[in-house]
């Protein structure tokens, strides 16, 4: 059915409040996006457990079998990798799927855990104490609070020396006493 009129569609009025959407939103946070971020970091441990043993298990045979499983599942699904690819993004591409910045997002948090020595039991632990993947592979740790950077600030100026002077013999005639 053709319109005869060229009004713009009316957008509909919410009655919904400010404070309503805030609450709805923190809600959201502390439940379902929380539980989200849970099962997320549970699959990361899980990957990178993977990644553990098959670089490091003392059993051979089970280091073995892992890098044999990587390589036929990297073939069923049509993978391909340049041949400096660090394994650990091998492994989480076969988990998290081709979606290039999800990957190496994943990788890069995975990897700084691993450069860091933290242990598979661990992992999450460290995910949530750093602010999350995002803020791991941004470099950083997760920010400081305004209290927290008011005491850094507080101690940085109280506690050191903030100059030194020092007097040009030529301009000021002086000895030492």
């Amino acid at each position: 059915v053709e319109s005869s009129s060229n009004a713009p569609a009316t957008v509909p009025v919410t009655k919904v409040s400010l404070a309503a959407m805030e609450q709805a939103r923190m809600s959201w946070e502390t439940t379902e996006l929380a539980a989200s971020n849970k099962r997320l970091y549970n699959i990361l441990r899980d990957a990178y457990s993977y990644y553990l043993t098959m670089k490091q298990d003392p059993n051979k045979g089970a280091r073995k079998d892992r890098v044999i499983e990587l390589e036929r599942f990297i073939n069923a699904r049509g993978y391909t990798f340049m041949p400096s690819t660090h394994d650990m993004t091998r492994v989480v591409k076969c988990v998290f799927g081709v979606d290039r910045r999800r990957v190496s997002a994943y990788s890069i948090a995975l990897r700084e855990a691993l450069r860091q020595g933290i242990k598979s039991h661990d992992l999450i632990l460290f995910i949530e104490q750093n602010g999350g993947v995002e803020q791991i592979r941004m470099g950083g740790s997760k920010p400081l609070s305004v209290t927290k950077r008011a005491a850094k600030a507080a101690d940085e100026v109280l506690g050191n020396t903030l100059g030194l002077l020092k007097f040009d013999a030529k301009l000021f005639a002086a000895d030492a006493d």
